[in-house]
């Protein structure tokens, strides 16, 4: 479901629901290790019941890690695949988690952004020692912050820091939205109703901030289609697709599922279902 670039040790981490594993590809051969998963004592500590979304922690030498399923997030162990509960609805205090999905970490702010579908929110989870609480920051049902409400299906967000605001995705709407860091007031930047120019979205879901090229990268779950949306104007551009825009294959009944850009490769890594 889900992929991060560990540029130090040249591997992506990968998510997969099925095995209720993270694994490592090797970026130069494309192998692959399972580095955490319970049922096969690869790493201690509890299991991650689906884990979903990703945010590297590099300073830390942790993975954190959204898990539906448990209504928790999780940091594992970089070098040992150790997993442990940073935060849940069991054993920290806060609003509760219904369905989170995307996470960021925001390490200035020593804490993780995550968005939570079904309760359409924007949660902070303190990430000091032995704490996890979680705060709303932007909840567009119960009026926290000001502007655009969410849709109902928001997938992922990415934090911009040098404009000290988040960037999220929502398939319901098909709109990104920014949230401003300080007050959690939300704005639509591109969308499919007037809010940026050229070809619309259809069913968008991941992200990945550009930041070298001042752009979001966004895919579509339903089109193997892949848009630069330019930070400033909100405009979209096809990158790549299956209709002439790059080469390569396609499957036809894959969705994109998740991506990260690899900076160093000058390339993005998109998690592909049923490719």
């Amino acid at each position: 479901r889900d992929v991060v670039v560990d540029a130090p040790n040249n591997r992506a981490l990968v998510s997969d629901n099925a095995l209720d594993a993270v694994l490592a590809v090797d970026l130069t051969t494309g192998n692959r290790t399972v580095i955490s998963q319970f049922s096969t004592s690869t790493g201690t500590g509890p299991d991650f019941g689906n884990p979903t979304h990703f945010a590297l922690d590099a300073a830390n030498q942790r993975l954190l890690v959204a898990c539906y399923e448990k209504f928790s997030v999780f940091a594992m162990d970089l070098l040992t695949g150790d997993r442990s509960v940073i935060s849940s609805n069991a054993t920290t205090a806060g609003p509760l988690f219904v369905r989170q999905r995307g996470i960021v970490l925001q390490a200035s702010e020593q804490r993780a952004l995550v968005v939570d579908t079904d309760g359409q929110a924007l949660l902070s989870v303190d990430l000091s020692p032995a704490v996890g609480d979680r705060t709303y920051l932007s909840n567009s049902t119960l009026d926290i912050g000001a502007g655009v409400a969410f849709g109902t299906n928001i997938t992922d967000v990415v934090v911009d820091a040098t404009n000290n605001r988040a960037l999220s995705s929502d398939s319901d709407t098909d709109t990104i939205y920014t949230i401003d860091l300080e007050t959690g007031n939300r704005l639509a930047i591109s969308d499919n109703t007037g809010t940026g120019n050229g070809p619309l979205f259809s069913s968008i879901g991941p992200i990945a901030l550009d930041e070298g090229n001042n752009r979001l990268l966004v895919a579509e779950t339903s089109s193997e289609k892949l848009f630069a949306i330019d930070l400033l104007s909100g405009d979209r551009t096809v990158i790549s697709d299956f209709s002439g825009v790059g080469t390569g294959p396609w499957s036809g009944t894959a969705q994109e599922r998740d991506m990260a850009l690899d900076a160093a490769n000058d390339r993005v890594l998109v998690v592909m279902s049923e490719a």
